[in-house]
């Protein structure tokens, strides 16, 4: 492997990921009616990284 050790970044936190969509929405056309907050701490979302999150929040831009 490239860099000769793996590292394990664990998944955000319910917390963490409503910093993480809060921060990744900033700037972009997403809906005053969409609560950040609440879709950070669903359930649905526990299993979701910095990277589906960032998806998700592209996703949003979109409509």
């Amino acid at each position: 492997d490239r860099f000769g050790k793996l590292l394990y970044v664990p998944l955000p936190s319910p917390d963490d990921r409503v910093k993480i969509l809060k921060t990744l929405a900033k700037g972009r056309p997403i809906d005053a009616s969409v609560d950040l907050s609440a879709i950070g701490r669903m359930e649905d979302c526990e299993n979701f990284s910095g990277a589906d999150l960032a998806a998700l929040v592209r996703f949003c831009s979109l409509y």
